[in-house]
């Protein structure tokens, strides 16, 4: 029962923390282009580390999507273990370590389960990583070109 509560616990943590710092990100750029007199799209337009920049969070979305699906489907323990190792992986990339580390912390909070998964949540897995792993190299690379 405490191990149900632990689990649920830092599945909770780490879908706020990718869905507020998601919002904070894009809650900061309006309020940047308010101070700057402009439209959204221009800061977009002008700013290009702004552009890049917000691909992050649209991910931190995504992913937080992927997962809560994920959760609501009956699938085997070992598919969303999967789907959360990769995650650590790709929010070190990006950078971002708190969601790595929640990311971590979840896995490990994992009890062993032998539920048999069904190929749409097979299917949702591999393509949101090939996805999110597209999406996330590329933004990368862009940056370090910028730079």
């Amino acid at each position: 029962m405490r191990r149900d509560r632990i689990e649920g616990l830092w599945k909770h943590i780490l879908l706020g923390y990718w869905i507020a710092a998601a919002f904070l990100f894009y809650f900061y750029a309006i309020l940047m282009t308010i101070r700057m007199n402009g439209v959204i799209h221009e800061a977009f337009f002008h700013n290009p580390y702004v552009a890049l920049g917000s691909l992050f969070p649209f991910l931190m979305l995504f992913q937080a999507s992927i997962l809560y699906f994920l959760e609501k489907r009956t699938i085997d323990i070992s598919l969303l273990r999967i789907y959360l190792q990769f995650t650590v992986v790709q929010q070190v990339i990006t950078g971002n370590l708190i969601g790595a580390l929640l990311a971590f912390l979840y896995v490990r909070s994992l009890k062993r389960c032998w539920k048999k998964s069904t190929i749409y949540s097979k299917v949702l897995v591999l393509s949101s990583t090939i996805f999110i792993g597209t999406i996330s190299l590329l933004a990368i690379f862009l940056l370090l070109r910028m730079s």
